[in-house]
């Protein structure tokens, strides 16, 4: 096993503690569900960064309107929360942060009670806190909730199995997992592993008891069954039925919209001196480069070498410098000033140390020698075994597997690790436990962690600028503006609930538009100001920020656009 088992149990020592708190230490999900709500109190106050909410409120919108459920369960959530709760998309998306937040941190509670026979409670409760304040549980700024709250599907998922091998729970983890896979394509890769895992030890036994009653080889039953899969896999390839072959089409498009933003993204760092936004005007970068693709695979045979040298580059920055620095992140981040304080260091020092004293442990325990290595297959056949939990774990690793090699280092795309990285939290804070006698001041010792981590947090009010600013003016503009910006739809769809029509940089915010009176809301920020789009009319738009009345509009003066400069063109009086 890769932890010893514990030799003292904390209810056999002296622990200097009232006695609820030490009920509340026997119940960690509890204690951890106390903590995240004292955690969260102003949460209604982190009303900040929806851009890429957008898809997802239009398409509750949509679901509203024609009465229809929709394939994901997040966005009949966010209907519901429209629905019933409020109809303002700001605060429906701020509910939704709070609900994805608690059911990742619930899931992530489960997943690391099931090694409770080898960590002591107190570590696991420390490791929750740690995450309750992690940035990515609690970031100042979450463009989408939809990452953390499939994550906490999936971890879900992944719960059923490593808590008992049957039936129920099977069905679980398959619920969980195409629910997890209906919202985020990419968890389709665990299920697919899993149940690959599962099929190849129900045809071993299979094969075991067909030798044992009929004397046939099961190395030769084995292999057949092997090859009636790789037939039946290739005629599925040569001849997919028609919902497979759209979630294909669905998933190369979405790979190549992927490769060309994000290979615009690491030209941009090569190139600095090009005006463009990689997210926006990537295009022509894309078609230059890969000679105008169609699909994702005619991109990389078009121009493989320059493919293999972003795919190994970019793979070798998300894996050494964007996710160490993603999981070791800000804990009790409340400002936009990437200051790491004397908490964020206390955290270092607590993984480098009882690392160390963990690596230490399982040397004397010799678990990574020969014991274990020679009986790995007895081990990971236990359905209770730590192996087989951890395998399981590890598999989940496979979700974010293309983005790292594909996209550029976005924080969502490391969720996957946080089982076994808080795991290994965990970990650490048990071999600090141990080494150090501190068994019996483990409650006073996670008492203060979460007084460190978990007091309240969002106390300060934040409104989101951008969205009111354009709310303040939309009366004065006429019914059903055309709202151009950077991204509009955002500004559209969460701002002013779809009532209006947006004109996003790539489709071309022209100075034609603006002086004939097609553009009723102009927002302008540095993203739009560092386009191509801008590059070319800099002299109109120079000039038309210093004398916005030469082209019929007014700029909102006296009420807070955050950083923004919002012109709007007054409706006839």
């Amino acid at each position: 096993m890769p932890f010893e088992s514990l030799e003292e149990k904390s209810t056999k020592e002296g622990n200097f503690s009232p006695a609820a708190v030490r009920w509340l230490l026997g119940h960690p999900l509890l204690f951890v569900l106390l903590a995240h709500t004292v955690f969260s109190i102003g949460i209604w106050n982190a009303r900040d960064g929806y851009g890429e909410e957008t898809s997802n409120v239009a398409a509750a919108f949509r679901l509203i309107r024609s009465e229809q459920p929709n394939s994901s369960i997040y966005v009949n959530l966010i209907a519901l929360t429209l629905r019933y709760l409020t109809p303002d998309p700001v605060m429906a998306m701020t509910f939704l942060k709070y609900v994805s937040s608690l059911l990742a941190t619930v899931a992530l509670c489960l997943t690391l009670k099931c090694f409770a026979g080898v960590l002591r409670q107190s570590a696991i409760i420390f490791a929750c806190l740690v995450w309750i304040a992690s940035s990515f549980n609690a970031p100042f700024r979450q463009s989408t909730s939809l990452s953390l709250f499939t994550f906490a599907v999936m971890l879900f998922g992944i719960y059923c199995l490593l808590r008992k091998e049957s039936i129920p729970a099977l069905l679980g983890f398959y619920v969980l997992g195409l629910l997890a896979a209906s919202m985020r394509p990419e968890y389709f890769l665990p299920v697919f592993l899993i149940t690959f895992m599962l099929l190849r030890q129900v045809v071993w036994r299979g094969a075991q008891a067909f030798q044992s009653r009929f004397g046939l080889s099961r190395y030769w039953i084995c292999g057949g069954a092997l090859l009636l899969g790789v037939v039946g896999g290739m005629a599925l390839l040569m001849n997919p039925p028609k919902a497979i072959a759209n979630k294909a089409a669905f998933l190369d498009s979405y790979a190549l919209l992927g490769l060309g933003q994000s290979y615009a993204d690491f030209y941009h760092r090569e190139h600095p001196k090009e005006v463009f936004s990689p997210l926006t005007e990537y295009q022509p970068l894309l078609d230059r480069t890969f000679n105008k693709p169609k699909r994702f695979l005619e991109a990389i045979r078009n121009n493989t070498g320059e493919a293999i040298r972003y795919f190994t580059i970019n793979a070798g920055r998300n894996l050494f410098q964007y996710l160490p620095r993603s999981l070791l992140g800000h804990y009790r981040e409340q400002s936009e000033k990437r200051v790491h304080g004397w908490l964020y260091w206390t955290v270092r020092g607590i993984l480098l140390v009882g690392g160390l004293l963990g690596v230490m442990r399982l040397y004397q325990a010799r678990w990574i020698w020969n014991d274990f290595l020679s009986k790995i297959p007895q081990r990971l056949a236990r359905a209770d075994s730590i192996g087989r939990k951890l395998l399981f774990i590890f598999v989940l690793l496979a979700t974010s597997s293309a983005a790292i090699i594909l996209l550029i280092g976005a924080p969502r795309y490391f969720l996957p690790w946080i089982p076994l990285f808080y795991l290994g939290v965990a970990y650490c804070a048990d071999s600090l436990l141990k080494v150090f006698s501190l068994s019996r001041f483990e409650t006073l010792l996670v008492a203060s962690a979460c007084i460190c981590f978990c007091r309240p947090n969002f106390l300060v009010p934040r409104p989101n600028f951008e969205m009111d600013a354009l709310r303040q003016v939309a009366p004065s503009v006429k019914e059903h503006p055309r709202v151009a910006a950077w991204w509009a739809e955002p500004d559209v769809v969460i701002g002013l609930c779809g009532k209006a029509e947006p004109i996003n940089v790539w489709d071309g915010i022209q100075r034609v538009d603006i002086e004939n009176g097609r553009i009723d809301i102009l927002m302008i920020d540095t993203h739009l100001r560092a386009t191509h789009v801008w590059n070319v009319q800099r002299d109109f738009f120079e000039r038309f920020e210093r004398q916005p009345e030469g082209c019929g509009f007014k700029k909102l003066i006296g009420y807070p656009s955050g950083s923004f400069d919002v012109y709007y063109r007054p409706k006839p009086s």
